[in-house]
């Protein structure tokens, strides 16, 4: 939660500042917490993987196994149209029926290999209006799976919404890919330890400490529970600057959290949502300072 006056307004400010460069950037943090791990080390490893433009190997971003038959991505990802001159990443219309390929079962080495490659079809998405103060943080899309290869491998859990879009206090893990790591270095990366922060001035998002690179977008962001599991809180949207020593304010990277799309996801599943986590559309506040905080910001591609 954003802790002073002078924090949200900071806050205000930053967000403004990204809105204006609208370049897709990230941060990494520090010595660069991040890790390179077999996807043998963990099964929730196994359930992440990259989705790439329909028959091509045109990498979108990092998307996951939320389901048998199922992944979750972000919508600026599946539906990347173009990159403006400016760095702006430009979508296309969202709708049903839209294709990507999704890439897992990476293979040992260097060089990105994977098992399998299964055609992906969006059967919902998120109302994603860069500029609205509801809008902006509905960054997501569910696809369903030609193959369901969840079968074999499992899907990661969604923590259960309460409706009451709040940050996760415990320690987060964000498991993907990262485009300086991408084409050089074998496996997949993972950080572990890191916190959220701040609560975004709009409804949905949340600032986190973790370090993330492009082609993060759709990485998944699982937070400790107290029996030890990890359960998917978030996924990394956005981020501003390219290093910095320590996490502020002025350099925070994003997460839209998953009380924005939990729902949706269970019933993408074909499953009913239970009925203590149904919930109203949180009211759009009007303010002109909470529409400038949640206006378009920089995505992680």
């Amino acid at each position: 939660m954003i802790n002073s006056a002078k924090t949200a307004k900071l806050l205000l400010s930053v967000l403004s500042m990204v809105v204006a460069s609208s370049v897709a950037n990230a941060t990494v943090y520090g010595n660069d917490p991040r890790k390179q791990a077999s996807p043998d080390e963990n099964p929730i490893y196994q359930r992440v993987g990259v989705i790439t433009k329909a028959g091509t190997d045109e990498v979108l971003g990092t998307a996951w196994l939320s389901g048998e038959c199922q992944i979750t991505a972000m919508y600026h990802s599946v539906f990347f149209k173009e990159r403006a001159a400016s760095g702006k990443v430009i979508t296309s219309r969202g709708k049903k029926g839209f294709a990507v390929d999704f890439h897992i079962g990476l293979k040992p080495g260097k060089a990105k290999s994977y098992e399998q490659t299964v055609r992906a079809e969006v059967v919902d998405f998120g109302n994603y209006m860069p500029g609205d103060t509801t809008g902006t943080f509905e960054d997501y899309a569910h696809l369903k799976l030609d193959s369901c290869v969840g079968k074999e491998l499992g899907y990661l859990e969604v923590k259960p919404s309460k409706g009451t879009f709040e940050k996760p206090t415990g320690e987060l893990m964000v498991v993907g890919f990262h485009q300086d790591r991408y084409f050089s270095q074998g496996g997949i990366t993972v950080e572990t330890g890191c916190k959220a922060q701040d609560l975004s001035a709009g409804v949905g998002g949340a600032s986190v400490d973790c370090s993330t690179m492009p082609m993060c977008s759709g990485c998944p962001v699982l937070e400790r529970q107290v029996d030890g599991r990890y359960l998917v809180t978030g996924m990394i949207s956005s981020g501003f600057a390219n290093h910095a020593e320590r996490y502020s304010v002025e350099n925070s990277n994003w997460m839209v959290l998953s009380d924005v799309f939990s729902d949706s996801l269970i019933k993408a599943r074909g499953e009913e949502v239970a009925p203590h986590i149904l919930r109203a559309r949180a009211p759009q506040s009007t303010s002109k300072a909470t529409k400038l905080a949640t206006a378009p910001r920089a995505v992680v591609r």
